[in-house]
């Protein structure tokens, strides 16, 4: 019997983000592929989720798929993750009508948008 694979700590962070700007995201499984298949805006991005420490890098296999013309992203945070997708992250907005998508973390309705609100 096949076991589970094991998930990045970080991975239900960076989803819940992604889900928050309106992504779909499918989790993926299997020796050489991605994390995980966002579409965004019909968009379709291969991301690699990394622990926010350790290698910084997609597998050989990914790599041979970037050269095919699938590029992968790797990533380790929010921020990178968002930006993958097309959303980046702005200090001087104001946090009215946004979603928090993480403490502090928020992610504007009324633009794509994402900034972060000092404490």
């Amino acid at each position: 019997m096949r076991r589970a694979a094991k998930r990045d700590a970080n991975e239900a962070e960076l989803v819940r983000a992604l889900e928050a700007v309106g992504a779909m995201v499918v989790r993926l499984s299997g020796t050489g592929v991605p994390d995980l298949l966002v579409c965004r805006q019909g968009v379709l991005t291969l991301i690699e989720v990394k622990n926010r420490q350790g290698r910084n890098r997609a597998t050989a296999a990914q790599d041979r798929r970037s050269a095919q013309g699938w590029p992968v992203v790797v990533v380790r945070d929010v921020a990178t993750a968002l930006g993958a997708v097309g959303v980046f992250y702005s200090s001087n907005e104001a946090a009215t009508g946004a979603t928090e998508v993480k403490p502090g973390l928020f992610v504007s309705t009324r633009s794509s948008s994402v900034f972060q609100v000092p404490r």
